[in-house]
């Protein structure tokens, strides 16, 4: 076999190294070598992989030639699995495994044509996926190709980039509902005071926080005393291995601090009083949560000591025996009553917009970097609303007989 002008061996006494420029680095050139190969072919062949390796970004890539599913594979676990939130990656994962591969996963990379893509998005759109769900897919594709341009240097261009989505494709817009005063009602009645869901309803609602962050809380970011709230964690459920873990807030300006109202304060209150008795009731047997070195979430009963390296988490959210609340079961209640998790962040917006709060103040007591996010998804025009506008136009615009 010819050999590489790319990989340099050579012999120091009695084993065998390799050696190949890794480009420029401060002005210097970088070099890459290793030794101890008994023979000069061994030597010839790991420098090969090393180098095919780093040519392609060190994401695992040890051929020149590699199906889509094998890049996609290396590409999710090396470059994007250290650096985003782990339902993210799962989510990656899902559409990869389910909706990628099944269908052009064997192709290679480098054979990889615009009409192949037009082909599987069009056969997933005849399935009946919504037109989200094909943009994230698409978005999750045409972003691993983009690293196959570069760092990967794999292929020239990206194939998808000029695909478009099926005009068919139906949209599946989340139904944003705002709560009346009679189905807040109904949901208080049927959780009184002591109920599991009444504390999550009455944060949703007084607050407009995301689910999963009022599933995270702990008595510790709760100031009863100066009536105030931060955001510092979420519970999230892994759909995948169906366990849940404490990860960061979802944003950099999701991690915040807001004011309550006194009578979200009350309850609280009563809660914390409640929680305590059902402790004190059921003694060595009540459930505590921790969570692991990898953050996810586990109890054990009082009487078992809390295991090393384990964190203890004073939730806020529990039921009457502990236990965390789980979102998936918060969510399939609501739905009784006509409601989702968007239905309380919702309905908080626009009361808040509807009395005359800034839409700046909004999006940071939403955990929104900016104003565009609560005004495109969740300011509500009311009837009260409209009204005031129209007065403003009368008072301030029409001024002529």
């Amino acid at each position: 076999m010819k050999k590489s002008p790319t990989i340099r061996t050579r012999k120091r006494g009695e084993k065998w190294y390799y050696s190949f420029e890794a480009g420029i680095v401060d002005g210097k050139r970088k070099q890459v070598s290793k030794g101890g190969f008994l023979t000069e072919a061994d030597a010839e062949e790991a420098g090969m992989e090393a180098y095919v390796a780093w040519k392609h970004g060190n994401i695992g890539i040890v051929s020149e030639k590699i199906t889509l599913a094998d890049f996609l594979h290396s590409w999710l676990e090396n470059a994007i699995r250290p650096n985003v939130k782990r339902n993210t990656y799962i989510n990656y994962k899902i559409a990869i495994d389910a909706r990628i591969i099944p269908h052009i996963g064997s192709i290679a990379i480098q054979e990889l044509r615009p009409l192949y893509i037009d082909q599987w998005i069009t056969k997933l759109a005849k399935r009946g996926l919504s037109r989200g769900t094909l943009s994230i897919t698409k978005g999750i594709l045409s972003a691993a190709l983009n690293y196959a341009i570069y760092p990967a240097e794999l292929i020239s261009s990206n194939p998808s980039l000029a695909i478009k989505l099926p005009r068919t494709a139906p949209r599946r817009v989340t139904k944003r509902t705002i709560i009346t005063p009679d189905q807040l009602a109904s949901l208080l009645n049927d959780f009184p005071v002591g109920h599991k869901y009444r504390i999550p309803v009455l944060l949703a609602y007084h607050t407009g926080a995301r689910i999963g962050e009022i599933l995270g809380l702990e008595w510790q970011d709760i100031d009863l005393d100066k009536k105030s709230i931060r955001i510092r964690q979420q519970l999230q459920n892994c759909r995948e291995v169906q366990v849940y873990f404490f990860e960061s807030p979802k944003t950099e300006s999701s991690y915040r601090d807001f004011y309550i109202d006194s009578k979200l304060v009350s309850e609280l209150k009563k809660w914390k009083m409640a929680q305590g008795a059902a402790r004190m009731k059921r003694g060595e047997a009540y459930q505590l949560i921790y969570e692991d070195k990898d953050r996810q979430a586990f109890s054990l009963p009082v009487s078992e000591d809390c295991p090393a390296g384990a964190v203890y988490k004073d939730l806020v959210c529990t039921d009457q025996t502990g236990l965390f609340i789980k979102y998936p079961a918060l969510s399939r209640v609501l739905r009784r009553y006509g409601l989702n998790a968007h239905s309380f962040r919702h309905t908080h917006t626009t009361e808040l917009a509807a009395y005359g709060a800034l839409p700046t103040d909004i999006a940071a007591r939403l955990g929104h970097h900016d104003a565009t996010m609560v005004n495109k998804l969740y300011a509500h025009d009311t009837e009260a609303m409209k009204q005031a506008t129209v007065n403003i136009i009368e008072k301030s615009i029409v001024r002529y007989q």
